[in-house]
């Protein structure tokens, strides 16, 4: 290597260091013996202060100078001499394979702010370069690469810093409600936050510096023209009122205000302006100019643009650490809340919240931390004056600062409040207005069904004691249907309800349909024919009988009305498996299988608006007389109250379908039947414990087991029960009633079980809140029958539950 006596006397320490290697331990060989090219290219790297570099032989060797170290870093001066994989590992795979690869081929290769990790005093840092490559030819063939390396690391931090600075200028600009806008040295608009775009209605981002002029007042273009010029030619603060064409096509005054921008020369590059809508201030004139000079005031006093934003905004803008604490307000915070800044700045995040808003205040506070941001999030603020405004928030949260603008939306929740407590009342009114519609209906109802009972009794009891005997069962019977019609009626009100007490046992659907059909065909008349389509393998469904046998009758008796000119009345059974999807369930159905019973019609159909309200209790199409409106809204809550559903589908002239899918019973596989309950089964005097609180009800059961060859022992309430139950006295069965003085029949059961384990128990309810079933109340060896109930129903019980049936 040869270097000029002249130049090595101011040669450079990575330039001794090179001529002072060891090169003969390198593939490279020592440096005498190097080609030619080789040493050239060395003596022109050390004489040039650009940073270069040399990759030489199949190993890429690096010889570099002395500006080409200091991108190198702490690697160097170990890397004179290693090979480039080595020195810099990190970049191999993802850059300098590739590069070396493209430059054997002959190509050289040019990179502008090629953005690289390198790993710096064992960290990783990001650095940008220009990048130069070339290949260096030798004997006909790329012998080495000779590298140019321009380090813009520096540059692009200082682009980035000045690209987030202009980001937090915009962040700020759009978050308050003003119109904010940027102007060059020569006046020319160059950009306008979305509040003036929004204002004027032209879309955002369309160029307005030309098309301004036309949304300014005619009366006040000439003048805010000419004090625009003025504020250029001075270069001074730019203040003028005047009017603005909304996209609706009003105008309303503003008052513009801009300041100049200046370099460190003090030569203005831009002007930072607002347009503050002073449309409702406007008739205060004097009130208008002494703000102005305050607002001059405190512009004067910021250098940043965000700040002289700050202090023209209306809303309560505030800056806080990413703990939350207050590090500035703007002056919008002693115009609302009365507060200075002095006694605002430095205060923790909840210090003036309301306790019991403080929870929720510091849940946000989390999610702002996590970069989530905050819309409309309300909380309540103290004033000076210990009142409470309610403040709506929204925040962003940007380079460990939290920037928030809030308004005070105290007196539109006040008017929101009010607004509700008058719909509360009128909704009030109108439920006062359905009871009273409700309570009309069943009075109507009942009191027809207890004029049939009281009628008949009086006519009874008037002939029995004339002794006059003719026609007194026909009378007795009538008040016995008015009485029937009168338990079904507050049957269907408490199935709407979901409160009847359900008898829900293993009933075969197709025996309960085909005992009915006689009934049904009596009850459909000549002019309409009964089809029933019966699956011959269907399963067994869990629910109520009676309630089911009543629900297919009125369902019946629904259809044979909408088939005034007779017709054809189809009842269906299938079974609807919840798996293989071959029997379509409703969408809210539970998982599992049903049992579906379906009730079609020929009749007239139902339009969508009697459709939407069929299941709407005392709704009806009848006439006044013909039905109470409580059929199909007692069937709902027989099949929601059994765990199913009920659907109907219906068009008008083509007929309706309603369907019922109760749940499929998995108990046994043995066949079962319904209970006769219309045959008396006598006892042979077993002891029967009876603990019932009303006395006529008590009398009549004891009566009644009396005739039926039973032992009856009754009692009023649960001690003397208990106080029996205790005794050594024999006690085959216990009926009790659900709703006793001084504890529940439910309590009372469970009681009676310590003492007796193997105890029948029978309940009879009446049903009130208080005495609602619990969960798996009724337990093996125990049954429930429901107030008023017949001596059959009641014998019928009793014999299954001592083994007499």
């Amino acid at each position: 290597m040869s270097v000029p006596h002249s130049e090595r006397s101011a040669e450079t320490e990575t330039a001794r260091l090179i001529r002072t290697h060891d090169w003969a331990g390198t593939p490279l060989g020592a440096a005498d013996d190097w080609p030619v090219e080789l040493r050239s290219l060395v003596d022109l790297v050390l004489a040039s202060p650009l940073a270069m570099a040399i990759a030489w032989g199949a190993d890429h060797r690096l010889i570099y100078n002395h500006a080409f170290a200091a991108i190198v870093g702490d690697r160097h001066p170990a890397a004179i001499g290693d090979t480039v994989r080595h020195v810099w590992p990190e970049l191999w795979d993802g850059w300098n394979a590739q590069i070396f690869g493209q430059l054997n081929a002959g190509d050289s290769i040019s990179a502008r702010d090629k953005q690289l990790t390198l790993q710096i005093g064992g960290r990783s840092e990001q650095r940008w370069f220009d990048l130069y490559y070339a290949p260096i030819m030798a004997d006909g063939a790329v012998a080495g690469t000779m590298c140019y390396a321009l380090d813009r690391t520096d540059r692009k931090v200082a682009e980035a810093a000045l690209r987030a600075s202009e980001e937090e200028f915009r962040t700020l600009a759009e978050a308050v409600p003003h119109h904010v806008w940027i102007a060059d040295v020569e006046g020319n608009f160059s950009w306008f936050n979305s509040r003036i775009y929004d204002f004027v209605g032209t879309p955002s981002g369309v160029e307005l510096n030309g098309e301004w002029a036309p949304f300014v007042h005619p009366e006040d273009a000439d003048a805010v023209l000419a004090a625009w010029s003025t504020a250029l030619a001075d270069q001074n603060v730019f203040e003028h009122a005047y009017r603005l064409r909304s996209a609706g096509g009003n105008y309303r005054w503003h008052l513009a205000r801009a300041l100049p921008t200046r370099d460190e020369k003090g030569r203005v590059v831009r002007w930072i302006g607002t347009n503050t809508d002073i449309h409702d201030q406007k008739r205060d004139t004097d009130e208008l100019i002494e703000r102005n000079s305050t607002l001059e005031r405190n512009v004067a006093a910021r250098t940043a643009e965000r700040d002289r934003i700050w202090n023209v905004s209306r809303d309560l803008l505030l800056v806080a650490d990413d703990r939350g604490r207050w590090l500035s307000v703007n002056p919008a915070w002693t115009h609302t809340l009365g507060w200075q800044e002095a006694d605002l700045v430095d205060r923790s995040p909840t210090e003036l919240v309301h306790p019991d808003d403080r929870d929720a205040t510091l849940e946000e506070l989390l999610r702002i931390g996590r970069g989530e941001g905050s819309n409309r999030f309300e909380n309540r603020i103290a004033a000076r004056d210990g009142t409470y405004h309610i403040l709506s928030w929204t925040t962003v949260s940007t380079g460990g600062l939290i920037y928030a603008v809030a308004r005070d939306v105290t007196a539109e929740r006040e008017a929101m409040r009010a607004l509700a407590d008058a719909e509360a009342a009128l909704h009030q009114s109108q439920k006062m207005e359905v009871v009273g519609q409700l309570t009309g209906g069943i009075a109507h109802d009942f009191n027809n069904l207890l004029q049939g009972i009281t009628g008949s009794l009086e006519i009874v009891r008037r002939r029995l004691s004339e002794g006059r005997l003719q026609d007194v069962d026909r009378f007795l019977k009538g008040a016995a249907e008015s009485a029937d019609r009168a338990t079904g009626l507050t049957n269907r009100l408490l199935a709407f309800a979901r409160r009847t007490p359900l008898d829900a046992r293993a009933t075969d659907v197709n025996q309960l349909v085909g005992s009915m059909q006689d009934l049904l065909g009596r009850t459909l008349g000549e002019r309409i024919r009964l089809r029933c389509k019966l699956d011959d393998k269907l399963w067994r469904t869990r629910c109520d009988p009676n309630q089911l046998e009543s629900a297919l009758l009125n369902l019946s008796i629904n259809s044979r009305d909408a088939m005034p000119h007779g017709g054809t009345l189809t009842i269906v059974t299938a079974n609807a498996p919840g798996i293989d999807g071959r029997s379509p369930l409703p969408a809210d159905m539970p998982p599992g299988d049903y049992v579906a019973i379906s009730v079609a019609d020929t009749g007239i159909g139902m339009s969508a608006e009697t459709l939407a309200r069929a299941f709407e209790p005392f709704f009806t199409t009848k006439a006044v007389g013909h039905g109470t409106g409580l059929g199909l809204s007692m069937i709902y809550g027989f099949a929601e109250q059994s765990g199913g559903k009920v659907v109907i589908e219906s068009m008008p002239g083509h007929g309706t379908t309603v369907s019922l899918f109760l749940p499929r019973d998995l108990t046994s596989d043995a066949a079962h039947s319904i209970a006769n309950e219309d045959s008396f089964i006598n006892g042979s005097g077993e002891s029967i414990l009876v603990i019932e609180d009303e006395p006529v009800v008590r009398a009549l059961i004891v009566e009644l087991l009396d005739e039926l060859g039973y032992a009856p022992i009754a009692v009023g309430d649960a001690g003397p029960g208990l106080s029996i139950l205790r005794s050594n006295q024999s006690i085959d069965l216990l009926i009790t009633d659900v709703g006793l003085p001084e504890m529940s029949g439910w309590d009372l059961a469970e009681a009676a079980r310590a003492m007796r384990p193997d105890l029948p128990i029978l309940f009879i309810t009446g049903y009130a809140d208080a005495a609602a079933r619990p969960e798996s109340a009724l337990d093996e060896g125990t049954a429930l029958i429901t107030k008023p109930f017949g001596g059959a129903l009641l014998a019928s019980r009793i014999g299954a539950m001592l083994g007499r049936s």
